[in-house]
């Protein structure tokens, strides 16, 4: 990098906002997920100001432009513990945490610029928790442990992929799912449509049937429905919508985000009045058959049964507490006991 390096904290809703130029543009240049991006960041920021939270983004600038963002809240570690800390901004809905940067092979040395900024701040001495770190974020902060000596893992999950070059998946549930996609198409006005261009009516089909069967969040509660449609409309150009259609009503559509050649497996939708087809399977099943570009599905966060069957590829993650140098003694303790208790 040529040029003068320097960082800036923006701090609060407004100055989020007024960084929505520079972070477009750095998107472009980054390889981030939909997660990393400015409106996804945007609307938790949205979500934590309305909770009293205040979100914050440690920016690092090439002269005038920006390379990298760090984007984070302050809240507490936990709702019964009134102790504050950082944790990365988006965590509702979110499967990856992300340090947005224009190049990974300065990512190491602008993560630190991020983290001396705060080591010059008011927040010099809050833990910063990570719960859901991309691969990414986890191996940055592996690197700088001479700022942040003490990382605590926590909140371990299993995570699933589907990967074309590794092996295939087992005969049996391929030819279950074609049983079911045979019997299923016999029994009804069946249609299978995927690359749907976004459509609002079908979107909010399955941001209800999540409801209905998960209970209602953030993003698919009925409070929140217009801010949730909008934060999709703005990431059309990488969504993915597929549907099975039963008499011209959706019987299972996916919504989800294309990363190059990567499917992110993000919402499953499926009617239960269709069970016994197992809709949602043949839904999939259509997805890695007459998708061969699709190199890859990342079932993300969840441990679904389906995944079980139709993943080939499983590594297990975990969040990580990370304590700075002069975190205090009584803050470090009841760091120990939230990660022990979140395993």
């Amino acid at each position: 990098m040529s040029g003068g390096l320097s960082t800036k904290i923006h701090v609060g809703l407004h100055a989020i906002g007024t960084l929505q130029d520079d972070w477009l543009e750095l998107e472009k240049r980054a390889e981030c997920h939909p997660f990393g991006c400015f409106h996804w960041c945007m609307n938790q920021a949205r979500l934590h100001s309305a909770k009293g939270q205040t979100p914050l983004a440690i920016c690092v600038y090439n002269d005038q432009r920006c390379v990298a963002i760090l984007p984070l809240v302050q809240d507490r570690i936990s709702r019964k513990l009134p102790f504050k800390c950082l944790k990365h901004m988006c965590s509702a809905f979110t499967d990856y945490q992300e340090f947005v940067v224009e190049r990974s092979d300065s990512a190491a040395m602008l993560f630190e610029m991020c983290l001396n900024a705060l080591v010059n701040s008011e927040y010099a001495k809050m833990p910063l928790l990570f719960a859901y770190p991309s691969a990414q974020l986890r191996e940055l902060c592996s690197l700088v442990k001479h700022l942040l000596p003490q990382q605590l893992p926590f909140n371990h999950w299993r995570h699933s992929y589907y990967k074309r070059s590794f092996p295939n998946l087992k005969s049996k549930v391929i030819r279950e799912a074609r049983r079911r996609r045979k019997k299923l198409f016999a029994s009804a006005d069946v249609e299978i449509r995927l690359d749907i261009p976004l459509d609002e009516s079908l979107v909010t089909w399955v941001l209800d049937q999540n409801a209905l069967r998960f209970g209602s969040n953030r993003l698919t509660d009925i409070a929140h429905r217009q801010s949730a449609l909008q934060l999709l409309f703005d990431y059309q150009s990488s969504l993915h919508l597929s549907a099975v259609l039963i008499d011209g009503h959706p019987a299972a559509a996916h919504l989800g985000f294309m990363c190059d050649s990567t499917l992110q497996y993000y919402l499953l939708a499926a009617d239960d009045k269709y069970r016994e087809f197992s809709v949602g399977i043949v839904l999939l099943h259509e997805i890695i058959t007459a998708h061969p570009q699709v190199t890859e599905i990342d079932f993300l966060r969840g441990d679904e049964e389906y995944k079980k069957d139709w993943a080939n590829v499983y590594t297990t993650d975990n969040g990580i507490v990370c304590l700075p140098q002069n975190t205090h003694s009584l803050v470090k303790w009841i760091a120990q006991i939230y990660t022990i208790r979140n395993q």
